[in-house]
């Protein structure tokens, strides 16, 4: 966590487990959920992606994990959230939806905007640059302020089949695996 390097936040198909040095010593704790994905928000609060469900941990003063809240998403599969922090913002995927945070109400709502196709359109997120490409009518977008790329330069993408990871350096060369 960014508040403290001190500490280390483990997630597993069993928990998330704290580990921080206290007086010399090694201290584990252990919070029962099942974690797929871990981010820290702007307040140093820890959202966790689980099985149709999300959690967010307040942290003390000590780095602890103290008070949780679930947001549940709706689905008729067990199917594994992934939590992404973006621009600032929080996402939280499934594989058929993308959802999005909204602070002033507490809650977790589907993106409507998008309006992708489960069964074509794909996502691939670049955590090291914080760039959010989603492949949908046929070619590959960047969705987010930080995307300087032209967009007929991208439409090449869409020839390409099979991308797991879409990485532009800083010159703005486009590589792909």
């Amino acid at each position: 966590p960014e508040n403290y390097p001190n500490h280390i936040y483990i997630g597993t198909n069993v928990g998330i487990t704290l580990i921080f040095l206290e007086n010399g010593k090694t201290i584990y704790r252990d919070v029962g959920v099942n974690v797929t994905s871990m981010v820290e928000d702007s307040k140093f609060n820890l959202w966790v992606g689980g099985i149709n469900q999300v959690f967010k941990f307040d942290v003390n003063k000590k780095g602890e994990l103290s008070r949780q809240y679930t947001y549940p998403i709706a689905s008729n599969n067990s199917d594994y959230i992934k939590v992404r922090k973006i621009d600032g913002s929080l996402w939280f995927f499934s594989s058929l939806n993308i959802y999005h945070y909204n602070n002033k109400r507490d809650i977790i709502y589907k993106d409507t905007t998008l309006k992708l196709n489960p069964n074509i359109d794909k996502i691939i997120y670049a955590k090291d640059e914080q760039r959010l490409w989603i492949y949908k009518d046929f070619f590959w977008k960047c969705y987010t302020n930080n995307c300087k790329e032209k967009k007929n330069k991208m439409m090449a993408l869409g020839i390409i089949n099979n991308i797991r990871q879409i990485y532009v350096d800083d010159e703005h060369n486009c590589w792909v695996i």
